[in-house]
């Protein structure tokens, strides 16, 4: 069943049901309800080419408005290799993830993103279309995408959660920055529709991670202020978990996700509540969970890159 957290403690997210009004108002504590609107889905644009030995260059091309360039790093070490066990997702705007994956890491024209694209050869490209794609631009040295909460951009993928995770299984980790903290909430990440699986920001400067086994279950903990973080998502052995910066994870009992169903979305794009606000960089995701140890070996890579 979707998510419904009207009944969520006092201070923690509640997003109430689907299909309210997407133009109401949020009153603290309680987040209003939202609806899914309709989201525009591109087709990816964009032919990679060898630039040298360590730059990668996606070309975009639309209809006129002509040609823009994407440069992303190509790295001696791509930084998943090693975690390749059940990955089932790895998307970049910057560099290369992994040494299988020898094409663009995104597409854009007139400065806006129109894909980003699967480096975990499953070929489940983020997209956009139309003035609902983030703007290209820069984290640092860093090639990302810009979310805001003022129009609303959005990219999708046209696959189901189950190609991602599993029903008790799976771990996501969410590379980029927050700009500044939502009125009330915001998404990082979601499955559109079902809104069984997501990882939010809230305006109490708390990152939560979300599932439904039946009932609404949110693992909480401190963002630690706006500005650059890698937060993880982690669900296994009847367990949520989130993280921030490889801090302790903060976790609560979950059982299997009752949906995993509904296309993945990065923010929202339903109403302006729910939208972020910042810079995205890298995702990654895995349907099995990786061990202990990897998890913080991936963590610190990301937290390198980020400077952090």
């Amino acid at each position: 069943m979707p998510i419904n957290l009207d009944s969520c403690i006092t201070g923690i997210f509640v997003p109430g049901n689907i299909g309210a009004s997407a133009g109401q108002v949020p009153v603290a504590p309680t987040v209003p309800s939202f609806s899914v609107g309709n989201y525009g889905v591109g087709t990816a644009r964009g032919v990679g080419s060898a630039l040298g030995d360590t730059f990668r260059r996606a070309a975009g091309s639309a209809a006129g408005t002509g040609a823009a360039a994407a440069v992303g790093a190509v790295v001696a070490s791509p930084p998943l290799d090693a975690y390749t066990t059940g990955l089932t997702g790895a998307w970049s705007m910057h560099r290369q993830l992994l040494t299988s994956y020898g094409g663009a890491f995104n597409a854009n024209t007139g400065g806006l993103v129109g894909t980003i694209n699967d480096q975990s050869g499953g070929s489940r490209n983020f997209t956009a279309a139309g003035v609902s794609r983030p703007a290209l631009s820069t984290l640092g040295s860093l090639t990302s995408a810009t979310f805001n909460s003022t129009g609303w951009p959005s990219m999708t993928i046209s696959s189901a959660l189950s190609n991602f995770i599993t029903a008790s299984a799976g771990y996501w980790v969410w590379v980029g920055s927050i700009d500044a903290l939502p009125a009330s909430f915001c998404r990082l990440f979601h499955n559109l529709t079902s809104e069984t699986v997501g990882l939010l920001i809230l305006s109490t400067n708390i990152a939560s991670a979300y599932t439904d086994d039946g009932g609404n279950k949110q693992a909480t903990t401190a963002l630690g202020g706006t500005g650059k973080h890698v937060i993880t998502w982690r669900h296994e052995s009847g367990t949520l978990y989130v993280s921030v910066d490889g801090g302790t994870e903060a976790s609560i009992a979950a059982g299997n996700t009752s949906a995993v169903t509904g296309n993945m979305e990065l923010s929202n794009s339903s109403t302006g509540n729910n939208a972020f606000d910042g810079k995205f960089v890298e995702l990654y995701v895995w349907s099995t969970v990786p061990s202990s140890g990897s998890r913080t070996a991936i963590i610190a890579q990301a937290k390198t890159l980020l400077g952090i």
